[in-house]
């Protein structure tokens, strides 16, 4: 969610009685200053909006002029909570406009956070090929140079477009009046956020009629120039060199998450009070385990006692020796697997993968180590799946740590990318021409039971086959992996162009910052007293009150005037769901210590000595107890890594500690003096409280 200031919003004046707006004046101001919101006023009092919605119902009915609507959702200044709370309650708002007491309008908060995105794209990566991940050099590109008033949009585009030319992209800049006689002439038509794309395609139909209109050529900034597609490229990158080496890749894709099955089964859970993250709801237990049934069995299968263990970045199931689930140094007991064998098929991924919901003999991996050994194929089938082993992150490091030889084969999750040379298995595909029934699905293809295992395994053979048939070659050598997995997926992409020999000492500080407030600030202070550079870490999972962008962008703004501070996102190894999953839920658990010990050798042995980290601030933590026995457990490793931890009293407002849960209260209650005295100008003006 974002502000944005009443001069940057698309205004129509109306005359006293008027009640609609021609379609003609309409496009003027879309061509002025674009936008998916326009609002109407009389004497500078808003007075009513129409939305893009209402454009095209006109410009279907074949009416000349849209009526204004006069009956809209509005805020007062402060009512931040209010706004994120009607976000999220209807997806169909998109824009929340603010208004004085006397209904003079303000601002608008705007359900999109593309702007902040970008910014974050720009400040964090280097000037590499990396940065483009979407375009081709031989793409004829067309950049949308955002509305002239808009200065923030104007500074990010220059930024954009010079990035994009330095990697020998060819660039032409036009302008929304231009895009309409473009779309035949460009292959990619580029915006610099989604507001302005929605106004343009508004401005498509006005102008250009919908016979003429050619979204798929339209794309965000976002969408091809984004921080958070570099892990995916270091995937696809990742296994084609693994493919060049001698080593059989199967990627198992869902590129239809909205897909036909998908549909239905939303509706159908919906419908559903009891489904509670994706649990199986217990009036369903006898449709979903089918010919298996027993209120027992389905018990034990939902209640399946998994736990994961994080060593250094590298995720694996923790073994355990039951009934239906065994595990054992970390992978999934395969049943049937034989002693002696030629080559092996490893699987990576997620819960799918692992075979959540199912008994060890009916994973895939189990029911395709049947279909092998039916067919007298010398192979061994080993389940290396694990929880959150999603994407580059999750799944390279335990590939990375598997012992591959040429002619093996690994069976991975969702590469977001064709690999020339790479076979791929469509398991929405597969679903639908099988034509399954949506009673064995949970919430997606991903969650499912025993026969759709035993459906893709079978289509996972009949994949594989020719691979199988082919002769291995005589050297069966053990592959050479890249080495410091953690280094090419996280240090190389934020830290490529940063030298720490330059300075003499070296801090760092993990904040998550629920909001970014003076208590920050002042931590922030104290610790570069101590240090000559100081790297903040900022927790980029999304599982706080504040999305990673808003918190990202808090902090960045609230040190810029700082000197030798380095701001850059925590990634998934530095107190991240797959390093440290208490952290988020505030509960402790049973392997807690054990998670809270690696997320910080994690960071002393293969982060910090990349970087010349010697000493690690924190702020003194009275009253939450996971961060206290965290801070506890830093105090104990981090000095057998050469890394001082030194705890900075907390600073004091009125008496009372600064704490992001008092300013979360005093937003409740829009109280603008407590706020004041707790937040920056810089996070106030993110929110919009300024």
């Amino acid at each position: 969610m974002t502000y944005t200031e009443r001069e940057y919003l698309t205004i129509i004046e109306l005359h006293d009685d008027e009640e609609y707006v021609s379609l003609d004046e309409i496009r003027r101001a879309l061509l002025e200053y674009p936008s998916n919101i326009i609002y109407c006023e009389r004497q500078r009092m808003l007075v009513g909006m129409i939305s893009t919605g209402d454009i095209y119902r006109a410009f279907d009915q074949k009416q000349q002029s849209v009526r204004v609507n006069e009956e809209f959702t509005y805020l007062y200044p402060g009512e931040y909570l209010k706004a994120r709370a009607i976000f999220e309650e209807n997806g169909r708002i998109n824009a929340i406009p603010i208004v004085s007491t006397d209904n003079a309008l303000i601002g608008e908060y705007m359900r999109w956070n593309d702007l902040m995105l970008l910014e974050i794209s720009l400040k964090i990566l280097g000037g590499g090929q990396k940065d483009i991940l979407d375009l081709n050099i031989g793409q004829k590109i067309a950049f949308v140079r955002p509305c002239r008033l808009h200065k923030k949009k104007q500074e990010l585009f220059a930024l954009v477009l010079n990035r994009m030319s330095g990697v020998g992209l060819h660039v032409t800049c036009i302008t929304h009046m231009e895009v309409c006689q473009c779309l035949e002439n460009f292959d990619r038509i580029i915006f610099i956020d989604e507001n302005e794309l929605r106004a343009c395609k508004t401005l498509l139909i006005l102008v250009c009629g919908k016979d003429n209109w050619a979204e798929s050529k339209l794309s965000l900034c976002k969408d091809v120039f984004g921080y958070d597609k570099i892990l995916d490229e270091q995937y696809v990158l990742y296994l084609s060199e693994l493919h060049n080496k001698g080593v059989e890749v199967l990627g198992l894709t869902l590129p239809e998450f909205q897909g036909s099955y998908q549909k239905e089964i939303s509706e159908k859970f919906m419908k559903m009070e009891e489904l509670v993250s994706s649990r199986i709801p217990n009036s369903m237990y006898k449709e979903f385990f089918d010919d298996l049934y027993s209120e027992d069995y389905a018990k034990q299968m939902v209640e399946m006692p998994f736990r994961v263990k994080n060593d250094r970045g590298v995720l694996m199931l923790r073994d355990c020796c039951g009934q239906y689930y065994n595990v054992v140094n970390g992978e999934r007991c395969t049943s049937g697997q034989p002693e002696e064998y030629s080559r092996t098929i490893y699987f990576y991924g997620p819960c799918y993968v692992w075979g959540y919901y199912a008994e060890d003999k009916n994973t895939m991996e189990s029911f395709l180590q049947k279909h092998l050994t039916d067919e007298r194929k010398e192979v061994k089938v080993v389940n290396c799946g694990c929880m959150w082993m999603n994407g580059a992150a999750g799944c390279l490091p335990r590939i990375a740590a598997t012992e591959l030889k040429k002619g093996d084969i690994i069976v991975v999750d969702r590469p977001q990318k064709i690999i020339p040379g790479i076979q791929y298995l469509n398991l929405d595909m597969i679903l639908r021409k099988n034509n399954v029934s949506i009673q064995w699905l949970v919430d997606s293809p991903l969650h499912c039971n025993h026969k759709i295992y035993r459906l893709y395994a079978e289509t996972i053979y009949e994949e594989i086959s020719p691979l199988l048939n082919k002769e291995l070659d005589c050297d069966r050598g053990q592959i050479e992996q890249s080495g410091n997995i953690i280094k090419r997926l996280y240090l190389d992409q934020y830290f490529a162009d940063f030298n720490f020999l330059e300075y003499g000492s070296i801090g760092a500080i993990v904040m998550n910052c629920n909001p970014f407030t003076y208590g920050h600030r002042y931590l922030i202070e104290q610790a570069l007293n101590t240090v000559d550079f100081l790297i903040i870490f900022v927790v980029e999972e999304d599982a706080s009150f504040f999305s990673f962008a808003e918190r990202f962008t808090m902090v960045s703004r609230g040190v810029m005037d700082l000197e030798n501070v380095m701001v850059v996102p925590s990634g998934p190894y530095i107190l991240s769901q797959m390093s440290f999953s208490e952290y988020f839920v505030k509960e402790t658990s049973k392997d807690m210590i054990e998670h809270t010990e690696q997320d910080i050798i994690t960071f002393a042995n293969d982060i910090a000595p990349q970087l010349g980290i010697k000493y690690r601030f924190v702020g003194e933590e009275p009253e939450d107890v996971i961060t206290n026995q965290y801070n506890a457990a830093m105090k104990k490793i981090l000095p057998m890594y050469g890394i001082e931890l030194i705890e900075i009293k907390r600073k004091k407002v009125n008496g009372k500690y600064i704490s992001a849960s008092a300013v979360r209260r005093y937003l409740e209650t829009s109280d603008k003096e407590k706020l004041t005295e707790l937040l920056p100008e810089t996070t106030r003006r993110v929110m919009g409280l300024v």
